[in-house]
């Protein structure tokens, strides 16, 4: 698996960990810590939603990954940092053998009226991170930059965030020109919108250049699959009922244990030295798929759901309910948007009949399902219907070949054959 996102230093008297501003995605470089729901001196476990973030792709709960106690917040609320930005310190309860170096140096306090600069310095110089005085009101950075601009004066302003701080929508019965208000909106990417496309620009960007991408398909024949799910959801209340992706998900993950080489990650390292540049697989055995889901503002996110191949079909589909509800509503946690292991794009109903997608790095692959259709096929010398929906996939090459591709793709073609075997 990869790192965790905190990072672990010793201490002679108990050992730290540092928590850092996650990376949520490879199109991640800075986020704003809007609320935190912990204070110097409690006690956590790990998985314990600590903080609420405000990045790209919107509110995103931010969990600790160790148990132990918060000895310093380091970053105070509203302030935007880049990623790797030590936020806070905990001692672990339990001490740890790994000891990862630290991406960040220690930085002084951070209050609510700076804003970090990021000193560029050359390998293995010290990252600055210094404090500039503003103001002594809480305000996003979004809205600190439109006030300055506008030369809006934020005392006695009433905000709507966290603790009272000012938020873009606060400042809008302040701009008379409404046209003027939409373009600030759009140069600071105001919308939930603007802000996904910009995030969604850079992580496809970056994959199109660096990675070699093939893409196979087959048709598959789920007349099985879905009279198999009529059955059961016959004798279930419709809150229960199971929808076709779920059984998608789980012939994914069971087609994912036979070939493993499609889920893991192609990582950079200096310290491998058999590829060029240090590049290397590395395949990890739990598997975590990230679900592509469109969101109604517009925009998408990418939640894992975790360990779907120990999952029945009951629970995966707890699971998609999960976490649809919680992209649309803006309570993801970050460990949701960190770790998916593989991705699949899903075109539904409306869709088209095929999709191939574009990789997510550091991911190797992702599976696009399209619509289900109707077909006219001949099985025994008789004209029958049958449903048929195309799975797609988008591999990198310095990983999989096209012939190990093509065998996986069969292999889960033939899992969706016997739903009840699932």
């Amino acid at each position: 698996m990869t790192s965790t996102p905190s990072d672990k230093v010793k201490s002679s008297v108990a050992e730290l960990e540092d928590i850092t501003m996650p990376s949520l995605g490879a199109d991640m470089t800075e986020g704003t810590l809007t609320q935190w729901l912990v204070k110097e001196g409690d006690k956590v476990n790990s998985g314990d939603i600590i903080a609420v973030l405000e990045t790209q792709k919107g509110a995103i709960d931010m969990e600790v990954y160790s148990s132990g106690t918060i000895t310093e917040i380091l970053v105070e609320p509203v302030i935007e940092v880049p990623v790797g930005t030590i936020l806070a310190r905990i001692a672990l309860a339990e001490p740890s053998n790994k000891i990862v170096k630290s991406v960040v140096p220690a930085v002084d306090k951070v209050n609510e009226t700076s804003v970090p600069v990021v000193e560029t310095s050359p390998v293995n110089k010290q990252v600055n991170v210094l404090d500039v005085k503003i103001s002594d009101v809480k305000a996003s950075p979004i809205a600190r930059r439109l006030a300055k601009e506008q030369q809006i004066n934020l005392t006695g302003i009433i905000g709507n965030g966290p603790q009272g701080a000012i938020l873009l929508n606060d400042l809008t019965p302040l701009l008379t020109d409404k046209k003027q208000l939409n373009s600030k909106k759009l140069k600071f990417a105001g919308t939930t919108e603007q802000n996904m496309r910009n995030a969604i620009a850079v992580a496809m960007t970056k994959s199109k250049q660096e990675i070699p991408h093939f893409y196979l398909s087959v048709e598959v024949d789920i007349t099985s699959a879905q009279q198999w799910l009529q059955q059961q959801n016959q004798t279930s209340p419709p809150e229960d009922h199971v929808i076709l992706l779920a059984l998608l998900l789980k012939a994914l993950a069971n087609s994912l244990v036979k070939y493993p080489k499609l889920n893991g990650f192609y990582q950079k390292d200096i310290s491998q030295s058999d590829l060029p540049q240090g590049d290397h697989f590395e395949q990890v055995s739990a598997i975590h798929i990230g679900n592509v889901i469109s969101l109604r503002q517009g925009g998408l996110v990418v939640p894992a759901i975790h360990d779907v191949d120990k999952l029945s079909i009951t629970e995966l589909m707890q699971g998609l309910r999960d976490i649809t509800e919680r992209s649309r509503s803006g309570h993801l946690r970050s460990s949701e948007l960190m770790d998916a292991t593989v991705t699949v794009t899903n075109m539904g109903e409306r869709g088209a009949d095929s999709v191939f997608g574009i990789i997510y790095p550091p991911q190797v692959a992702i599976l696009g399902f399209g619509k289900v259709r109707d077909i006219v096929k001949v099985v025994n010398d008789d004209m029958v219907i049958a449903q048929v929906l195309t799975l797609s996939l988008s591999a990198d090459h310095r990983v999989i070949d096209g012939m190990l591709a093509a065998k996986f793709l069969n292999y889960l073609a033939k899992k969706l054959q016997k739903p009840e075997c699932l």
